[in-house]
């Protein structure tokens, strides 16, 4: 599914679309060594991608600020714009997508519709490449 036509798209079949490749998700991508040194693992693809498609969401558990910082810390946590934070679930391959640390070395992005986090391919990505998302400044901050 591409990214463009997402916002003309009804709700329910994203969520179908998104069910669908939950499922799929260890087919089309694999966890390994990062070829960026001391990042430890990062996410390959398994097939090409072509620019702008959906690869999955970034789901977990949800929490708000309150909640998990009383609780435990984890270090893949996506914190939305409306403040709700997403601690991925173990089978969640995208908490292994590492920041390319240059903005051209990025390959996807963090797409936000409605109460989804998404993946998006922001180029064409070959087989077997390491995926990159930007971080955002507040990461690289702390």
């Amino acid at each position: 599914m591409l990214y463009n036509n997402i916002h003309n798209t009804p709700k329910y079949i994203i969520t179908y679309h998104l069910n669908e490749l939950r499922y799929n998700i260890a087919d089309r991508f694999t966890v390994k060594v990062s070829n960026i040194r001391s990042a430890g693992l990062g996410l390959f693809t398994n097939q090409n991608i072509n620019n702008n498609t959906i690869l999955g969401e970034y789901f977990g558990t949800k929490h708000t600020l309150n909640k998990l910082f009383s609780s435990y810390i984890e270090k893949y946590i996506y914190r939305t714009s409306n403040d709700i934070l997403i601690n991925p679930d173990n089978y969640c391959l995208f908490r292994y997508i590492n920041d390319g640390l240059t903005y051209y070395q990025n390959n996807t992005k963090f797409v936000e519709y409605d109460n989804y986090v998404l993946i998006v391919a922001t180029k064409d990505i070959s087989y077997n490449t390491e995926l990159f998302i930007n971080y955002g400044k507040e990461y690289w901050s702390i």
